[in-house]
């Protein structure tokens, strides 16, 4: 079950840091007028939901391994 967790942790890490990249490389188009802001806003808010997935997993990884009590 460990490894499923890890697996998922991984993934999504992956997964929501990739578009965050693209949004923080739109937001100086954004500031200046050229870009589109409400776009900026859907991805970093979209991206934003999927990264709570990532420490989800992670904690839920740590329980099962048993290591949450450990510092």
């Amino acid at each position: 079950m460990s490894k499923l967790f890890l697996s998922l942790h991984v993934l999504a890490a992956i997964i929501a840091i990739g578009p965050v990249t693209v949004a923080a490389s739109m937001f100086p188009k954004a500031v200046t007028g050229d870009g589109n802001p409400e776009l900026l806003h859907r991805i970093c808010r979209v991206y934003a939901l999927i990264g709570i997935s990532v420490p989800v997993f992670g904690f839920a990884t740590a329980g099962v391994m048993g290591v949450t009590s450990n510092a």
